[in-house]
């Protein structure tokens, strides 16, 4: 018997496969290559119902693998996914990605530091913006620091406090609706 191959998105904190960005050739587009993993155990359940109404603050994930939004809008530089690309949550609940993209803000600090969220994917059923830890420091060169009601993100260089978080009433920290801007690339 043929072992069920599908493409996967890992989430909160597996060590499987990820996509990688690579520029296919003359697009000036990424390129994501989706490993296929075995599924040997019964696939998990696929959420198609009706998208919910996402928060607009951004909710700082430590054990997310991907940052992931419900709002095609927060993406820029978009590049289609396969259409049964899965995206597992931590209850191996499987959600569909439909898109992949990236999105940029400013920082609070004066001068205003650009801040990118690369790999952004495009998730019509969760109901959180998230940032994943892990590639939100990696990506833009900063640390985050924890505190009881507050987190700090500060950069890697010279130690500035770039962005403030809140913990929520959820008991979830938070970053408070960032705003987003949209590059237009000159031609």
């Amino acid at each position: 018997m043929r072992p069920n191959l599908a493409p996967y998105f890992p989430y909160a904190g597996s060590s499987r496969a990820l996509p990688q960005s690579h520029p296919p050739p003359h697009s000036g587009q990424p390129q994501f290559h989706l490993t296929a993993i075995e599924h040997t155990s019964t696939p998990p359940q696929i959420n198609l119902a009706t998208p919910v109404q996402q928060s607009q603050n951004w909710f700082i994930d430590s054990g997310a693998s991907y940052h992931i939004t419900a709002d095609p809008h927060n993406l820029m530089e978009i590049v289609p996914t396969p259409t049964d690309t899965i995206m597992f949550l931590g209850n191996r609940q499987g959600l569909l990605v439909h898109l992949c993209g990236s999105a940029m803000f400013l920082s609070a600090t004066n001068p205003p530091v650009p801040l990118l969220l690369k790999n952004l994917l495009h998730v019509p059923y969760i109901n959180k913006n998230l940032v994943s830890v892990s590639k939100f420091a990696s990506d833009n060169h900063v640390y985050f620091e924890f505190y009881l009601s507050l987190c700090f993100v500060k950069s890697q260089v010279d130690h500035p406090v770039l962005l403030t978080g809140y913990l929520g009433s959820d008991g979830l920290y938070q970053f408070p609706s960032l705003s987003l801007h949209f590059v237009s690339k000159s031609s």
